[in-house]
């Protein structure tokens, strides 16, 4: 940007030297004279400029979104993340946006709420607090595309300031911006993942980075350690790249230092940067983590399995994703799909032109190096091992080259944080370093050309990248409603509609199918967006409460449904037979047939309806927590389910008392006896014997909600069942039935399971 100071230096031939201020023209290229930005009149005019430019840019790339903002959403159509997160942006706007500790979304999930760390919208902070203010005013649909444009806008305008601030010239910084803006995982994240499309936290990061090393000092390592906790507050993701790129900078310029002022004043430099680190990221992450401590594993529950899914190969970053538009053309888009990469997390081209661009820049720097400024060199020095680093962690674990394998990091960072597996993601952080090498090539190329001939050849530089760069499905991005059902808007949906217009604005919803599916559950979330009702339905993770109630009851013929839900509390349900082909189910045969315990308020012409519950409640609703029990089996009209040697369950108590829980027991194989302890919420463990078959009756106490109980096998060890079926169990479990002791009641019956003295 224009400059009101210029250090002196002098160029050398063949260098990349500029002999004028950096603003004179877009041919300005690299050299000794390095600008101090001040925040002067022609600087904010420039300012303004990128950004309405950046803007505008934005706005052609996801045309025609800007005239649909309250109804589409680019990569629109198919549910999933995108839904999800509107979904995300209106419960923020209805029930505040929460920043500390633990939380339960009591809006979906219901009677037990979603436990979620509220913490962890901190480290999305950039994209949910302009979403949360903006959804003040308008939908969450307008509300998320205005923050998204925002995060996409200063995007490349973060690029253009770092490109400026080196001194590399308007031409070098416009191209640099626009290829930041193209980069295939950058629109992928803009079509999907849209708290990631954020990426201004790298050109800044960078830039705090290189200002330090060229004159380390506490000021400047504040501006560094702030520059890293904005990548964090941006997405878990960045921060981590962010933790990688200053530690790769600060290793090299302690040594640097070390060489040039010695050990101590390294030591000391270090330390300033360490210090400040701590107490401005280090510090306050630690509290966060700590606060939402109990809900982050259980939220964010991944898989091992995916850091080889979701992990890069060496060939993402050189061939384009299999689906894209321009080298389908040129190779034929058959031959094209065998031939490119498979895209989507994956989708890390570089791009021929930046890579070429950025040889260009190296050389031209290696043979200029006594006319580079002290900040190029830094630059120069510095790019090499930031882009091994980073994309070392990136690789898939497993790697193997040539029948070995290679160490790679990310297997080492999930043990200790699961909830980053997708280290594919480290080729943006891999990108922006990339770009200002090739910044500095194309500043080179245009050096010293006319005005006219280096606005030509930044322009070709802008086409190239975009033919190159755009991911498949080419540009403009696709823009459509965040989901659609047989070609209707989610406000259109016969059932969703329905319940909007009619139900009762307290009553309690349940949506058939259940079932604990990601994907489907964000179809029952967005439901609730259009009819706004607290619904059971609506949370994905595996060992959840929730989950476990939906997988119990995934169709209304299974028995005790209606019962049952009427013990959660339920007064409708909704049958949608277009959700089971959504996730990929056979419709149930009896689908049509209303079961008993529920009546027929409103049927659709394409199958969907919408049931009241009348079943009389039962008075609590045992469940059992799936992750701890083999499938349920029918065994003799009645249905078990296999335990190993440990296991829990449920019971939902709509008001606090003495209950009544009863259920039979087996032991496998049925010769062995064993010993089950079943430890209660009220402190208790009560144990019996359990041989071929015995029936178990105990009176417990139970809270208003849920409560939580253990099965111990205290005996002989669970045994593989058979040489063919590979589970162990030691012991099989009927269905529970709970009952409330009332005062007036008959005296229940002795209990079954003693409890023993002291027990």
């Amino acid at each position: 940007m224009p400059t009101s100071e210029e250090t002196p230096g002098a160029g050398q031939a063949g260098s990349p030297s500029a002999e004028a201020p950096p603003a004179a023209s877009p041919s300005s290229g690299p050299g000794r004279r390095m600008p101090r930005i001040a925040l002067s009149r022609p600087v904010l005019i420039e300012a303004g400029i990128v950004i309405a430019a950046s803007f505008l840019a934005v706005v052609l790339l996801t045309w025609p979104l800007i005239f649909n903002l309250g109804t589409d959403l680019p990569g629109g159509g198919s549910g999933g993340d995108r839904s999800g997160y509107t979904w995300d942006v209106w419960f923020n706007a209805e029930y505040g946006l929460r920043l500390w500790g633990a939380t339960y979304q009591e809006a979906i999930s219901q009677p037990f709420g979603r436990l979620m760390p509220a913490s962890a919208n901190v480290l999305q902070i950039t994209f949910l607090g302009p979403a949360w203010i903006f959804g003040q005013f308008v939908g969450p649909v307008a509300a998320l595309n205005m923050s998204l444009l925002i995060g996409m806008t200063l995007t490349p305008a973060a690029m253009y300031l770092l490109i400026r601030w080196l001194g590399l010239g308007m031409g070098a910084a416009v191209w640099a911006a626009a290829a930041f803006a193209l980069f295939p995982n950058f629109l992928i994240r803009a079509s999907g993942h849209y708290p990631m499309a954020f990426l201004a936290c790298f050109p800044i990061l960078l830039l705090a980075l290189w200002r330090w090393m060229e004159r380390p000092g506490w000021r400047r390592a504040a501006w560094l350690a702030a520059a890293a906790a904005f990548c964090w507050m941006t997405n878990p993701y960045y921060g981590a790249m962010g933790m990688v790129i200053g530690l790769v900078g600060v290793v090299i310029a302690a040594i640097e230092t070390g060489r040039a002022e010695g050990l101590t004043t390294a030591l000391r430099r270090v330390g300033e940067v360490a210090a400040l680190v701590t107490g401005i990221v280090l510090v306050p992450l630690a509290l966060l983590f700590w606060s939402s401590r109990d809900a982050v594993e259980g939220a964010f529950e991944r898989s091992r399995q995916e850091l080889d899914t979701y992990g890069a190969r060496v060939g993402d970053y050189f061939v384009a994703d299999n689906q894209q538009w321009f080298f389908g053309k040129v190779f034929g888009v058959s031959d094209w799909a065998t031939m490119g990469q498979p895209g989507g997390e994956r989708s890390n081209f570089l791009g021929y032109l930046t890579l070429a661009l950025a040889a260009i820049g190296v050389l031209v720097a290696v043979r200029g190096w006594g006319g580079l400024s002290r900040r190029l060199r830094l630059v120069v020095v510095s790019a090499g091992p930031l882009m091994l680093m980073l994309g070392w962690f990136s690789l898939a674990t497993p790697t193997y080259w040539f029948g070995v394998r290679i160490p790679t990091p990310s297997g080492w960072v999930f043990d200790a944080a699961p909830f980053l597996r997708v280290y594919a993601r480290f080729a943006i952080a891999v990108t922006a370093v990339l770009i200002v090498l090739a910044a500095v090539g194309l500043a080179a190329l245009i050096r010293n050309r006319g005005p006219l001939l280096a606005m030509g050849i930044v322009a070709a530089a802008v086409a190239v990248s975009a033919v190159e760069l755009a991911p498949g499905g080419g540009l403009p991005l696709q823009t459509d409603p965040p989901l659609t059902v047989n070609g209707q808007a989610p406000e259109d949906v016969p059932t969703w509609a329905w319940l909007r217009d009619n139900a009762p604005r307290d009553a309690l919803l349940y949506e058939f199918p259940g079932g604990a599916n990601e994907f489907l559950e964000r179809y029952h979330m967005h439901g609730q967006l259009v009819h706004g009702l607290g619904i059971v339905n609506g949370d994905p993770v595996g060992r959840s409460i929730g989950s476990d109630v939906t997988s119990a009851y995934p169709d209304p013929g299974v028995p005790h449904t209606a019962e049952r839900l009427a013990g959660l509390g339920v007064d409708y349900v909704a049958v949608d037979p277009w959700l089971w082909a959504v996730v990929g189910s056979a419709v149930p045969a009896d689908l049509a047939t209303v079961p008993p315990g529920f009546r027929p308020v409103r049927t659709f012409p394409d199958g969907s309806a919408v049931w009241e519950v009348t079943a009389a409640p039962v008075d609590a609703v045992p469940i059992f927590q799936r992750s701890t029990w083999w499938a349920p089996e029918q065994v003799d009209g009645r249905e078990w389910r296999y335990m190993d040697d440990r296991s829990a369950m449920w019971v939902y108590a709509p008001e606090a008392g003495d209950y009544r829980v009863s259920f039979s027991a087996r032991s496998r194989p049925p010769g062995l006896t064993r010993q089950l302890a079943i430890e209660g919420p009220d402190g208790r463990t009560r144990r019996a014997q359990v041989g071929p078959e015995r029936d178990l009756a105990f009176t417990v106490t139970l809270d208003e909600g849920r409560n939580d109980f253990t099965l111990v096998n205290e005996g002989a060890p669970g045994r593989q069942i058979s040489a063919s079926d590979l589970r162990v169990v030691s012991m099989r479990i009927s269905e529970w039935e709970v009952t409330a002791v009332r005062a007036d009641d008959a005296a229940p019956a002795p209990d079954r399971v003693p409890v023993p003295a002291g027990g």
